[in-house]
């Protein structure tokens, strides 16, 4: 695991101008300067720049100066004389830099900016999907419920003896291991094109015209042994992820990035994902493997990165 650096750049402004006794014929009264923005970032040593802004002047700068006003060690300031500055040697803890301006006509301004260096560490985990999180809700026109657990997870619509059946696919992960109040840096789901398909022609994972199907996020309890298609969980078009056509007969979908939803999922409740097609016109199916598939290099994976 790498230990990351995070600055987050706090700014409070005082001009001293303001307070200076009025003793110095002043042609520049609109004095200001900044230290930066409020910002965070992520790097991989204790390195970071400090820029500084005029914000607004009326008379040409004289000096620029960047100094140390407290922190856990002393850093190295380079271009200590500039508008921008490097800094290293930074250590864990909590810093505070100060830009001093002056002006041609004696005036001064200054900025104040905070730099917060915590080592955080990166866990990389597999998301342990579950069998009874996996489940094809369907429905059969004239007949009702159709929703199956079989060796494929689908967005379809079909037809059976004449009659239209639609498929949505739903799984969940256990989310259980990622520690409460854990920073989740990214989420990625992969499905995996069902190499054995039992639906649609029986012989392509992929079938229509417009086979472009959305992941939704599941906002409501669901199981896959006592749901039906009339007991779907509820969903939200927040974040959904639209995956477009494809020509091809089989298509993996590695890493698709679902940081969005499972960052929800963490504090809204882990309902899972569902699948469904774009335009649920027969004859049109993405079929992909489940846990239940024989080949287990098929099955979906969640991969979440979080920090501590």
């Amino acid at each position: 695991m790498k230990s990351l650096f995070t600055l987050s750049i706090l700014m409070s402004i005082c001009i001293l101008s303001s307070c200076k006794k009025d003793s110095v014929n002043r042609s520049n009264t609109n004095f200001e300067v900044s230290a930066g923005n409020d910002t965070t970032i992520y790097v991989t040593s204790a390195t970071t720049s400090l820029q500084g802004t005029i914000v607004s002047s009326t008379s040409a700068v004289s000096t620029y100066q960047w100094s140390m006003i407290s922190g856990p060690n002393v850093p190295a300031i380079s271009y200590s004389g500039n508008i921008a500055a490097q800094v290293s040697g930074l250590q864990i803890g909590v810093y505070s830099f100060r830009l001093l301006v002056n002006d041609v006509d004696g005036l001064t301004a200054d900025d104040t900016v905070s730099v917060t260096v915590a080592n955080t560490n990166i866990i990389q985990a597999v998301i342990p999907d579950l069998e009874n999180k996996q489940l094809n809700f369907a429905y059969l026109d004239g007949f009702g419920n159709r929703s199956a657990r079989d060796i494929d997870l689908d967005a379809g619509a079909w037809t059976i003896g004449g009659s239209l059946i639609r498929i949505r696919g739903s799984l969940a992960f256990d989310m259980s291991q990622i520690p409460a109040g854990a920073v989740i840096e990214s989420a990625s789901l992969s499905l995996y094109s069902n190499p054995t398909p039992i639906n649609g022609n029986i012989q392509d994972a992929n079938s229509g015209s417009n086979n472009a199907f959305y992941i939704y996020r599941n906002t409501s309890p669901w199981d896959a042994y006592t749901s039906g298609w009339q007991t779907m969980p509820s969903t939200t078009n927040d974040d959904a992820i639209l995956i477009p056509h494809t020509n091809q007969l089989f298509l993996d979908l590695p890493d698709i990035d679902v940081t969005a939803m499972v960052r929800k999922m963490q504090t809204e409740g882990n309902y899972g994902f569902i699948m469904k097609l774009q335009d649920e016109t027969y004859y049109t199916i993405r079929q992909f493997a489940s846990i239940r598939h024989t080949d287990a290099t098929k099955h979906p994976k969640l991969v979440v990165r979080y920090r501590l």
